[in-house]
């Protein structure tokens, strides 16, 4: 049929060869696919594995956190218990001894050995208790590392994760560095984005790190100063102030009165000590992580801002649908990071109030200690017994007088503490309890932002 009409077979050939012609242009070149498909491929891959490296990185500095409180609420529950009963204990001994003392002072001749060691005898066990407190708080914080570092959140493993991580998110960046060259304005900026992540991430861990640090130095400086207070204070304080009444040696109680001052002094300035130390350990941390990680030395960007040129350069180019969940996941890290430092900000405005209620407390409590002693130095070593009843009447009578007085001043602080020891940890619960009210307490804070990084995580995934 067609072989009889030469010109329908000709208008046919012509058709077919204009409707391949038509399909082949229709086809993107190897050059086109080599410039998209097979060029953005590699470029994705690599974003992808940055984000998985950098919430690695922050879900073990939100772990080490949680795992690394402040204060645990064994050590805070020890620490008030034992401290109610040492003031407890040494406020009624403190009482016991100023009545006893003015009340014989006009006969001294009347106090009997019995009578006179049973003030001084509870301000001993006071003293004990106060020990005891000391080397309870040290034990709860040995027993909580050894657990931390069992999980595997010590300061050391933390380290070496950290580190290891931020070599292979370096690696991968500079690797998407040479492929983002070519790969267009959105893979430029998205390279911005990727370092000012991780730029953040390495800045957190170098946070958490730090405080790590200073919380370890200051619990154990802490707590070596606190032993030494209280040891002082029982052993070169107290007993000598007891066995002058056990052995009718008036004179014991001067070198008593010297270890009260010793006592005072070191429990004055306690806190304060700890504190200097903790900082300086923390400022050395600082500069040798800064220094291994080059973050001294770097130039971050602004991850926010960073983050919205992306956002518009993306929408301009009409980014496809990888780019638009990378998008998302940028923002949800983005979040978590201002998580951490809202955290941040909130733990460092509780401990500077607590630091200065305990330094004050420590302060006035040591100034007592302080009075005290120097009133026992003036009555042990101003009593000089001899042959002439009058002046050993006189004598006793001083002595019996200085004595009172030096209860009577220790008296008010002690009794404070009564009160203040287990207020502060009554007021942190409740502050506890609010912060997580307003989710502000590392509890819901954390929590929150480890499922948001999981959540970043799969959108970054490629598919």
């Amino acid at each position: 049929m067609i072989a009889r009409h030469p010109a329908l077979a000709t208008a046919l050939v012509f058709l077919t060869v204009l409707t391949n012609a038509a399909a082949v242009c229709a086809q993107p070149s190897s050059e086109q696919l080599s410039g998209t498909l097979v060029s953005r491929q590699p470029l994705d891959e690599l974003s992808a594995k940055i984000i998985g490296r950098e919430v690695e990185l922050m879900q073990m500095t939100s772990r080490f956190r949680l795992n690394n409180p402040r204060e645990t609420k064994a050590h805070k529950w020890a620490i008030a218990t034992l401290s109610t009963a040492t003031y407890s204990v040494v406020t009624a001994g403190n009482i016991v001894t100023f009545t006893n003392g003015f009340r014989f002072h006009t006969h001294p001749q009347d106090l009997r050995a019995g009578t006179a060691q049973s003030g001084p005898f509870l301000i001993f066990l006071g003293e004990l208790i106060f020990l005891s407190r000391s080397l309870t708080g040290a034990t709860v914080d040995i027993v909580h590392a050894v657990r931390v570092r069992d999980r595997g959140f010590d300061r050391r493993t933390f380290e070496r994760r950290a580190l290891q991580l931020h070599s292979q998110v370096q690696e991968l960046l500079a690797q998407r560095e040479e492929l983002s060259a070519s790969g267009g304005a959105e893979a430029q900026q998205e390279q911005r984005v990727l370092r000012d992540v991780a730029y953040e991430a390495d800045r957190e861990f170098v946070t958490n790190y730090v405080r790590a640090t200073e919380l370890k130095s200051f619990r154990f400086w802490d707590n070596a100063f606190a032993t030494s207070t209280a040891g002082t204070g029982a052993f070169a304080g107290a007993l000598p102030t007891y066995l002058g009444g056990v052995f009718k040696r008036p004179r014991y109680t001067g070198p008593g009165g010297i270890g009260f001052i010793v006592s005072g002094s070191l429990f004055a300035s306690d806190v304060l000590a700890a504190k200097l130390i903790s900082w300086r350990a923390g400022a050395e941390s600082r500069q040798r992580l800064q220094g291994q990680l080059g973050l001294a030395s770097a130039k971050p960007g602004d991850l926010h801002s960073d983050l919205k040129q992306l956002s518009a350069v993306a929408s301009a180019d009409s980014a496809p649908s990888s780019s638009v969940r990378r998008l998302r996941s940028y923002g949800l890290l983005a979040q978590s990071l201002d998580d951490h430092t809202r955290l941040d900000l909130r733990e460092h405005q509780r401990e500077r109030r607590n630091w200065i209620h305990d330094q004050l407390w420590n302060m006035i409590e040591g100034g007592a200690n302080l009075a005290a002693g120097a009133e026992l130095v003036n009555a042990g070593f101003r009593y000089h017994p001899g042959p002439n009843p009058l002046k050993q009447f006189f004598g006793a009578r001083h002595f019996l007088t200085r004595f009172a007085w030096a209860a009577v001043t220790f008296t008010p602080s002690a009794a404070g503490g009564i009160v203040d020891a287990p207020g502060e940890a009554l007021v942190k619960g409740w502050v506890d309890r609010r912060d997580c009210r307003r989710d502000l307490c590392p509890e819901i804070v954390l929590n929150k932002r480890l499922s948001r990084l999981d959540e970043a995580a799969k959108l970054a995934e490629t598919h």
